[in-house]
């Protein structure tokens, strides 16, 4: 048995996915053949905190930055926040819930599938401790994480602000904008001109492609820097006592 919520947006087109999750996965997959955002929240769980959290889930839409905004708020799981959808403090951020998510009635998890049509669809997550996995090229991923890590293979706009979570993007095309205090960050090509990254203790690690152009900020206390094809682009790294690697 399982309990399931699917949610497909309105009107046609590239989409904006706004995804408030505290727990679980996340899986988003860019789908060329796909007219429609189609969200679907599920769990194993039939009854229980989880299998309610996915049940009690709102759906909103709106029109954002030209393109349909499809806003899915999962509350927290029995234990943690009451139901109910959290407020925007602004167009775009959403505070992250503070609490330790309940547990469902066995190992299960709930998991968020986001399928978009390619073009300019972009994501956007407010997570505890959601994974993010996501496959094709989206616009722009906006994540705000405390222990969720994060994995993409292509974005034109990287943003992320985590405690511990990891952010891997296997391509940044413009901008890297991310803030962590001990999660890992890796950028295997970056094409960009826009670069700041700010790391207490976690490891930097980016690689610049000759499409790269611009400068680079990257900031440590004891995070380790490893940095390569940046001998032509303006780069400025400041670290305490981490360890500094240019190849």
């Amino acid at each position: 048995m399982s309990t399931s919520r699917t949610l497909t947006a309105t009107a046609p087109g590239p989409a904006w996915a706004d995804i408030i999750s505290p727990v679980g996965t996340v899986t988003v997959t860019v789908d060329p053949a796909l007219t429609h955002a189609v969200i679907t929240v599920s769990t194993t769980d039939d009854e229980g905190p989880l299998a309610e959290a996915v049940a009690h889930a709102t759906h909103r839409e709106h029109p954002y930055r030209g393109m349909e905004c499809i806003r899915v708020d999962i509350p927290e799981p029995r234990g943690g926040t009451t139901y109910g959808e959290r407020k925007s403090t602004s167009n775009d951020r959403v505070d992250a819930t503070e609490g330790t998510a309940g547990q469902g009635t066995g190992a299960g998890t709930i998991n968020v599938n986001v399928r978009l049509p390619s073009g300019k669809s972009s994501v956007r997550l407010d997570t505890n401790s959601a994974d993010l996995t996501a496959h094709g090229d989206l616009q722009i991923l906006d994540v705000h994480s405390v222990s969720g890590s994060i994995r993409a293979e292509g974005v034109h706009t990287l943003r992320a602000t985590t405690t511990t979570g990891g952010a891997l993007a296997q391509r940044v095309d413009y901008r890297v904008d991310v803030t962590t205090e001990s999660g890992k960050v890796h950028i295997g090509a970056y094409n960009g001109s826009e670069f700041r990254i700010n790391s207490f203790s976690g490891a930097v690690n980016v690689s610049a492609t000759p499409a790269a152009d611009g400068e680079m900020d990257i900031n440590t206390v004891s995070g380790n820097v490893t940095t390569r094809g940046t001998d032509e682009l303006g780069v400025r790294i400041r670290t305490t006592t981490g360890d500094l690697n240019r190849r």
